[in-house]
């Protein structure tokens, strides 16, 4: 289930913002917070995942603070 919760967020948010990374991490605290309302017991280890997978994207998450990051391009190539 937190599976499919992951990625409906991801869809949603790259649909609204066409931003993978801005996606992911708004993924990652929805998924976190998914796993905190229905008390799983992994949630120390998707804690942990969660930090990890923000400490890898600090550069995007610069680019996004800075707005040079590449968006998803929905449109065919000609």
């Amino acid at each position: 289930v937190s599976a499919l919760v992951f990625l409906a967020t991801w869809v949603i948010i790259a649909l609204i913002f066409r931003y993978s990374s801005l996606s992911a991490l708004i993924a990652c605290i929805i998924n976190l917070l998914f796993f905190i309302m229905t008390e799983d017991e992994s949630l120390t280890v998707m804690m942990i995942l969660t930090f990890f997978i923000y400490a890898k994207h600090s550069s995007n998450i610069n680019r996004l603070f800075t707005g040079t990051e590449p968006r998803i391009n929905l449109k065919k190539k000609k």
